[in-house]
């Protein structure tokens, strides 16, 4: 039998109460039940004006190992900037143009994703069986915007505004006001398990959040148990419940009770990889993950090099090492280029986590991948005349330190592959039809990419690499 609403609201309570306590400006970050109860791929919530999540690889399972609900953070310091005369200038000089590549976002939020991705062909679909789907309009940006919009939301001081909060019309928390579904998830918990009831994908989406669960790893695990069980791998009798498509109410139970690891949410707890594993026979074939990670909303085949990407992604399965690239200029550019792309994206991002650097402002404001205009503007800030070559080298020193602190813990090129139906399955209809990555198509991106790298051809870093960087 599951909690009470009340019980699960406990969490935002929590959270709101954290920061009341210690004053204007405070910010909580605190894990929910999911996190207290050792749930694989628990959330660390965040408050604030524009609420979120420390998401993906178990954050929360982690603080909740450590018995550590929450911590809170205030100040009054303001940041010391080396030159705030030269910053506000170039930002006055960039918000055009900020403003008008981020105007979807600021109209619709991630969610404009939806329609724009389908329309590619690249939208995972009914565990990623096929990448178009024929609902996409129900659960889309625009349908979200024309029905359930309620405010805008934004960090602090920006002007994109890219957060929205909803109106609950049906299910559960009908007649609240709540954080609306990100694009990844309502690819996770939609597209993905062929769900077009988008009433259920708010309710869903708000239980995660109550509870503390990453919807990109819950929905892929469902939809990863709906087919095995459509296969005939695992059947219900031997779970203990049902897990279908195009199931939207069972869904949100089904997210509840793997929160407290209730019945099948015991198993659902442990994320797609390990029950890959549990279940056996041919259930690696249905698998849509990489490191243990299930791979977010950007395709693994479509895109070519989220290919690369995600194989040697630090996370595994994330869209944040390197980042998706949908080039207006080619429709197919092909593995070739895809090497050194991701070389540079990967600088890129790991240095915008280190300056704690939105990825939108970066990637439509300043640019991507790392060029003059960031180097110019980390240099206002810190006073630091630093240059493009050594912001760079900056980047690449993370993400080596990064590939170190797996390869204690074992990784190598065996751990650098793709799910079996990206490898082996081209996509089965509409624009992006025939796509794939082979086995052998990613060895020879592999052996590109580690030789730009510097590292071995077991994409280990070399001696030589490390001591270049100044690491020891």
């Amino acid at each position: 039998m599951m909690p009470p609403i009340y019980e699960v609201k406990q969490h935002m309570r929590r959270i709101a109460a954290l920061e009341e306590q210690k004053g204007k400006g405070a910010v909580c970050a605190s894990i929910g039940p999911a996190g207290e109860q050792g749930v694989l791929f628990a959330n660390v919530i965040l408050g604030g004006a524009r609420p979120g999540a420390a998401g993906r690889a178990g954050m929360g399972a982690v603080m909740g190992v450590k018995k550590l609900k929450a911590i809170v953070v205030s100040g009054r310091r303001r940041t010391r900037i080396a030159d705030r005369q030269s910053l506000l200038k170039r930002i006055r000089e960039k918000s055009a143009t900020m403003k008008e590549n981020t105007k979807l976002l600021t109209t619709y939020g991630t969610p404009f994703l939806v329609n724009v991705i389908n329309a590619k062909g690249m939208l995972g679909t009914r565990n990623n069986s096929t990448e178009v789907f024929a609902h996409s309009q129900d659960i889309s940006g625009e349908r979200i915007k024309e029905k359930y919009w309620h405010k805008d939301t934004a960090c602090f001081g920006c002007p994109v505004a890219c957060g929205k909060n909803v109106h609950v019309i049906k299910g559960e928390y009908a007649g609240m006001t709540v954080k609306m579904p990100e694009y990844e998830t309502l690819y996770a918990v939609g597209s993905m398990l062929d769900n077009r009831d988008i009433d259920s994908i708010i309710n869903g989406n708000h239980a995660c959040d109550l509870m503390g669960i990453d919807t990109i790893s819950m929905g892929v695990t469902l939809s990863f148990v709906a087919e095995c069980i459509e296969k005939g791998i695992i059947s219900e009798k031997e779970i203990g419940e049902k897990v279908d498509f195009a199931d939207g109410a069972a869904m949100v139970s089904l997210i509840k009770k793997t929160a407290r690891k209730e019945g099948i949410g015991a198993l659902l707890a442990l994320g797609s990889a390990r029950l890959a594993g549990k279940f056996g026979k041919d259930a690696y074939k249905y698998l849509y993950a990489v490191k243990g990670l299930e791979i977010a909303g950007h395709s693994a085949r479509g895109l070519r090099g989220m290919s690369l990407s995600y194989s040697t992604s630090t996370r595994g399965g994330s869209h944040h090492d390197g980042r998706p690239n949908y080039a207006k200029e080619d429709p197919d550019p092909g593995f070739t280029p895809q090497p050194k792309y991701i070389q540079k994206s990967q600088y890129f991002t790991a240095v915008g986590d280190s300056l704690v650097l939105c990825r939108f402002i970066a990637e439509r404001g300043l640019g991507t991948p790392l060029n003059e205009e960031i180097a110019k503007i980390v240099g206002y800030v810190t006073g630091w005349d630093i240059t493009l070559a050594e912001l760079e080298r900056i980047g690449e020193r993370i993400y080596n330190l990064e590939r170190l602190i797996n390869v204690t813990r074992g990784i190598s090129r065996k751990d650098d592959t793709l799910p079996y139906r990206v490898m082996n399955e081209p996509i089965p209809e509409g624009p992006a039809k025939g796509r794939y990555c082979s086995k052998a198509d990613l060895d020879a991106l592999l052996d590109t990419f580690y030789a730009l790298r510097g590292w071995d051809q077991n994409g280990i870093p070399t001696k030589e690499k490390l001591t270049e960087l100044g690491l020891k």
